[in-house]
């Protein structure tokens, strides 16, 4: 079998014996294994000393060596072992460290002792190294539950280490949890917090990964090289501070410890759970009377050979959760849905491509975050539901256009997404799709889209052409039998939308329309604190977009059909949503500064009225300087008021004293978008933003373009 081991700072694939089966455990052919980048990338990182660091910090190896020393056997052996001394003996050569500790995988064989699983079962495993064959004790692997995929089960240990460091926070509901540093550890602490009804704030360096940890969940998200942050915990926290803190970072720094103080209140608890630098100041510690905690692995057990190796489990009665259950538990929060592994995937590679995934992992910087190896001949997952589409729980997508809002949102987030496999990229360029299909790994790239439609490989189409061609091609896709998510218009009329609606209707079929800012982090948390509203709203939505020259694309009438069409949609969608009640009426006045002697309407107010009584404006145009922030939403209601700036930033005034929420950048929801259809495709239910949804932005984008001509309010008869 082979087996990864870290031998002068390089990861190597050897070929070795299988393990040998213990009557106290059993053997599992591995499928998925997940580097820990904060861990194990530190030992690829060019230090020939890493793996006799690794071994010194082992109890078992420093119990070997003091038996030797005692039996006066200790040198002699060093030198055999290291090859000194024997000039006329080659040196034996090392395999090097072992590395990994967190995998799932299949059971092939069950020690006699073993009594709670049989061979073929799925089982996730800790302390087992990167290997195509593993021997596992019996307290170091529990089942998968269904529902549960393989890549998922993976992140067994690491989640179990998040779960143990949560206990050791002590987290009650209500308390207010700091988490700093969102490697995969942190980002699930941060989860799991949230799980145990904390309030949540996040620190990090990198914005990526405290945009993740916004939109699965964390409350607050802050750089902790600003200023302000201090300021802002206080603030979010009514001046009391912190209940707990999570150290989850390395380093050699004292400043994390320091701020940490700063952070928490008095008589708070700081828990470390990765290797910062203990540089403790009594000061703050006597001040606050600060209890500082460590967070040992897994939970209890870990690093016990009685209970590791011999399989001697600790009585619930008086350890709750050792580290087999922390692993159990953590498994059942995945597959409730209630923590979020699979966005915390960033690769994928076959185990043959263990040195590159290393690589990767150290190099990536803000893009690399859950490093997965996978078996080249298991690499399908779990199919979530029998009425899955997909039969191996992946869908099989194909990107119909491969320009450059492709390259920038859907083809990057499906290549990144655990839920998808790319199939096929289409692109009239036939070259342009063979390279793009080539980088992101698809099977194809071919400028016909009908051979993607009969490929049976293929359940989801994404339409991204030009705006002219996607009604034709969404009725092509039903009726091929695909699920279609389009990028909006969803067409370039109102009879093209018609018959996109009688598509979806005669054939059945699953349909989604690119309207993203609805999954916008801000979007969603704005709408759930007007869920309880009990009276009308008032909207002001400004949008100040790029100055678009009169001989663009979007311009012509047969290709873009205008910005109205192509882009207003959008903002009425959003409106309608937040509201959610149909408009009755529209009105609309605009200008042609823009164009002088065109036709042009690029700078226009139009408000809706809706069958609650609520009211909106729309301001859109494209007037100001490009640096000023596009998009501007102000939602009054009775008892307070929202005000979402660029999707960066959702501020709240009043409803019963909630806070809003701030990003390291602008999120309009593209990913979670794509998310959420294909979890809604693997799971069998409806479309989150279905072609009634689209309909309705579509006939106010066709109406305002009446109003404009007719300078007379539009009926809407709520989009019908």
């Amino acid at each position: 079998m082979k087996q990864l081991y870290i031998r002068s700072g390089r990861v190597i694939l050897e070929q070795v014996p299988p393990p040998p089966l213990d009557v106290r455990g059993i053997l599992v052919d591995v499928l998925a294994a997940v580097i820990s980048v904060g861990t194990e990338s530190r030992s690829v990182q060019g230090s020939r000393l890493q793996p006799v660091r690794q071994l010194v910090r082992s109890p078992s190896f420093r119990r070997e060596v003091l038996r030797r020393l005692r039996a006066g056997t200790f040198l002699s052996t060093a030198k055999r072992q290291l090859g000194l001394g024997f000039p006329t003996t080659p040196p034996r050569r090392s395999l090097g460290a072992p590395t990994g500790y967190s995998c799932a995988g299949r059971v092939r064989e069950v020690g006699e002792q073993v009594r709670d699983i049989q061979p073929g079962e799925r089982v996730a495993c800790a302390g087992s190294p990167h290997a195509e064959l593993a021997y596992v004790p019996q307290n170091l692997f529990v089942p998968v539950p269904d529902g549960v995929s393989d890549a998922e089960a993976a992140f067994v240990a690491l989640g179990s280490i998040a779960l143990h460091s949560v206990r050791q926070a002590e987290v009650h509901c209500g308390e207010t949890v700091v988490v700093m540093g969102l490697g995969v550890i942190g980002q699930l602490v941060a989860q799991l917090a949230r799980v145990g009804g904390a309030r949540t704030i996040v620190a990090d360096l990198l914005p990526e990964r405290l945009e993740l940890a916004c939109r699965v969940g964390a409350h607050l998200a802050l750089d902790p090289t600003g200023a302000g942050m201090l300021e802002e915990v206080l603030a979010f926290t009514g001046g009391l501070g912190a209940d707990a803190v999570l150290l989850c970072m390395g380093g050699e720094s004292a400043r994390p410890i320091q701020q940490a103080l700063e952070l928490i209140r008095e008589r708070g608890r700081l828990v470390v759970v990765g290797t910062p630098l203990l540089n403790i100041p009594r000061g703050p510690f006597y001040q606050k009377e600060v209890e500082l905690r460590i967070a040992r692995s897994y939970g209890p057990g870990r690093y016990d050979p009685a209970y590791e190796e011999e399989g001697q489990d600790y009585p619930a009665g008086y350890i709750r959760w050792t580290e087999r259950r922390n692993m159990a538990e953590f498994l059942r929060l995945v597959a409730e849905k209630r923590v979020d592994v699979a966005s915390l995937v960033t690769h994928r590679f076959p185990f043959a491509q263990a040195e590159q995934a290393y690589k990767t992992a150290m190099e990536g910087g803000s893009g690399s975050l859950g490093v997965v190896l996978l078996r080249e001949e298991e690499r399908a997952v779990v199919t979530l539901l029998p009425e899955s589409p997909a039969p191996t729980g992946r869908l099989g997508v194909a990107v119909v256009g491969a320009g450059s809002f492709a390259r920038s949102f859907h083809l990057p987030n499906a290549a990144r997404s655990p839920q998808i496999k790319l199939e096929a990229i289409v692109d009239k360029e036939v070259q342009h799709a063979r390279q793009v299909a080539s980088e992101l790994g698809a099977e194809l790239g071919t400028g016909d889209i009908a051979t993607v439609l009969r490929d049976p490989a293929v359940d989801l189409v994404i339409i991204t052409t030009p705006h002219d061609l996607h009604a034709s091609q969404t009725i092509a896709a039903l009726e091929a039998g695909k699920a279609v998510f389009c990028e909006k218009p969803m067409g370039m009329t109102p009879a093209e939308v018609d018959q996109v609606v009688d598509a979806v209707e005669h054939t059945g079929g699953f349909y989604a329309i690119g309207f993203n800012r609805r999954f916008a982090p801000t979007v969603v948390r704005a709408r759930e604190l007007l869920a309880g509203r009990k009276g009308p709203l008032a909207l002001n939505y400004r949008v100040m977009g790029t100055f678009v020259p009169a001989d663009h694309w979007i311009y012509d009438p047969v290709r873009g059909g205008g910005r109205i069409v192509g882009e207003m949609c959008h903002f009425y969608d959003l409106l309608c949503y937040l509201v959610g009640s149909p408009p009755l009426r529209l009105t609309a006045a605009g200008g042609t500064l823009s164009h002088p002697g065109t036709r042009l309407h690029d700078n226009m107010v139009c408000t809706l009225t809706f069958a609650d009584g609520s009211i909106a404006s729309l301001v859109y145009g494209d007037l100001g300087r490009p640096q000023f922030p596009k998009e501007r939403l102000e939602v009054f209601a009775g008892e307070g008021m929202l005000v979402v700036d660029d999707f960066v930033e959702l501020r709240v005034e009043g409803f019963s004293r909630q806070r809003g929420m701030r990003l390291p950048k602008s999120d309009k929801g593209h990913r979670a978008e794509l998310e959420a259809i294909a979890q809604a495709l693997l799971e069998g239910r409806p479309s989150p933003i279905d072609a009634q949804a689209g309909r309705l932005a579509m006939h106010c984008a066709f109406r305002t373009l009446q109003a404009l001509a007719s300078g007379a309010p539009q009926d809407l008869e709520g989009g019908r």
